[in-house]
């Protein structure tokens, strides 16, 4: 109620994405390749509405928010970007907590990033129990690279 005294709180609504998939490393000659799904490309271009062509692999984590406006509440939608690499498991499990989506991400040009995405959901099950609030996530299939 607004009577002229008080101002009205805006109604915030905060949702929170967590993308997940594989980091692909592989050796072609006496080259070491680091081949990515490019999560991190697909944050940037939302978040930051940028194209970025060339990445590094995510280190850890990384984050994003998209602000707008849906039907009279301000949504803020909460992005955070895995590394798939192993040696930041201790780093991506402290984010599984509250989500409310998972977007598994694969390559189309790398059948093995396609197979993975149970040991991606396994883990993700593991590590939340998928009991620790009244809604569970829901989770998306993200098909990357495709022209």
């Amino acid at each position: 109620m607004n009577d002229g005294y008080t101002k009205e709180r805006p109604r915030i609504l905060k949702l929170k994405l967590l993308f997940l998939g594989d980091t692909y490393s592989g050796k072609v000659g006496n080259l070491l390749l680091t081949f990515t799904i490019q999560k991190t490309c697909l944050i940037k271009c939302h978040c930051e509405k940028r194209f970025v062509t060339k990445h590094s692999p995510t280190i850890g984590i990384d984050y994003g928010i998209n602000k707008t406006k849906l039907d009279g509440f301000d949504l803020r939608v909460n992005i955070f970007d895995t590394s798939g690499h192993p040696i930041f498991y201790e780093i991506r499990r402290e984010f599984y907590k509250f989500t409310t989506a998972v977007i598994l991400v694969f390559d189309v040009t790398n059948r093995s990033s396609f197979l993975n995405l149970s040991k991606w959901m396994d883990e993700f099950a593991a590590e939340t129990k998928l009991s620790y609030e009244i809604s569970k996530p829901i989770f998306f299939l993200l098909a990357n690279k495709v022209s």
